[in-house]
């Protein structure tokens, strides 16, 4: 993470070309591929759905339309979701819906993102990562460039 050189209170987690580069453990590797991943695509939303059979989607809304890009083992799953509750500081020992923000920086321009957490039975838990504001004339986000 570094801090925004414009906030001492926002931090933003720097995402790069992580398939070669990225250190740390898997489960960070994978969340901030995903994140690279959905911002290259230039997708509205991001969903991943815990516990469905074998594996568990990961979509994104594009123009419109969900597209599944990758399905992970669900054991996998509730590591992700806590990763991405951490970046966004959320409560990953709260079991009740949450919203957070979550700050990236990629190739230097900055996302801030809406993250929500939700859980549609007991079994079964959903995060979705959106951006809070899209253009009304286009569904394109908009970073900043730093």
């Amino acid at each position: 993470m570094m801090e925004n050189p414009g906030s001492s209170r926002e931090m933003f987690v720097r995402v790069h070309d992580l398939a070669a580069e990225s250190p740390g453990p898997p489960v960070i590797r994978l969340a901030n591929l995903i994140l690279e991943e959905f911002l290259r695509a230039g997708a509205e939303q991001l969903s991943l759905t815990q516990g469905e059979g074998d594996y568990s989607p990961v979509r994104f809304l594009i123009e419109g339309q969900w597209r599944d890009v990758m399905k992970i083992p669900v054991p996998a799953a509730a590591p992700l979701m806590n990763r991405y509750k951490v970046m966004a500081n959320l409560d990953i020992a709260r079991r009740p819906a949450q919203r957070g923000q979550l700050h990236v920086r990629l190739a230097g321009t900055e996302y801030v993102l809406r993250i929500t957490s939700t859980i549609p039975s007991p079994a079964r838990e959903e995060l979705v990562v959106a951006f809070p504001e899209t253009d009304a004339s286009t569904t394109t986000p908009r970073g900043t460039d730093r």
